[in-house]
């Protein structure tokens, strides 16, 4: 791929910078401009995604495709964004099982480790209804629950997955529980295709 939309983007910035920047103001942007378009040129889109996600944490897009499925669903405040997760594209599934999949084994365990409340062995769960209602289920026993936090196990109980201080998520794991992801948003039909007027200048 050698010019795809971003760089395409990045020109239409550059005639911007040329177009409408003092000659004092614009040396630096158009230097800039310049080299950001020769870096992204011949790259792939998952190359250039990676670029993106070392510097915003996810591909800029995502935030405009977000932008897009917002819903206005309070008519005092405008756009509400706690809905945006009831439909995706596939783009963003693919790129969330890329991360997922960059994170060694050991370390998926360490972080699942710290994380008691999502154990299935937590003393605590909360299970929120189609009505919006949240109900807490609270155990006097489980994940959590124990105050010895430097202890083996640290906050989990010896019966738990993540009681060893070390341990492994394979990827096959990390796989088979993003296909069940996918597949819930599949079976609601709620995977969608980009906005179409997603890629713009902004200048």
């Amino acid at each position: 791929m050698k010019t795809d939309r971003y760089v395409k983007d990045m020109f239409k910035r550059l005639d911007n910078i040329i177009r409408g920047s003092s000659p004092s103001s614009s040396r630096w942007d158009l230097d800039f401009a310049v080299a950001a378009a020769e870096e992204e040129e011949g790259k792939t889109q998952e190359e250039l995604d990676d670029i993106e996600t070392q510097q915003y944490g996810e591909p800029h897009r995502f935030h405009i495709y977000r932008a897009a499925r917002a819903k206005k669903t309070a008519a005092a405040v405008g756009l509400t964004y706690e809905d945006v997760y009831d439909s995706i594209t596939q783009e963003e599934l693919d790129w969330s099982l890329r991360q997922q999949l960059k994170v060694s084994p050991e370390e998926r365990y360490q972080n699942m480790k710290k994380h008691w409340y999502a154990h299935e062995l937590s003393y605590w769960h909360q299970t929120i209804y189609d009505n919006g209602k949240a109900v807490d289920t609270i155990k006097e026993y489980g994940c959590g629950k124990s105050t010895e936090k430097n202890v083996e196990g640290g906050w989990c109980v010896p019966e738990c997955r993540y009681y060893p201080q070390t341990g492994r998520i394979e990827d096959s794991e990390v796989i088979q529980k993003h296909r069940e992801y996918e597949k819930r948003y599949r079976d609601n039909n709620a995977i969608v295709e980009p906005p179409t007027t997603t890629i713009t200048s902004s200048d």
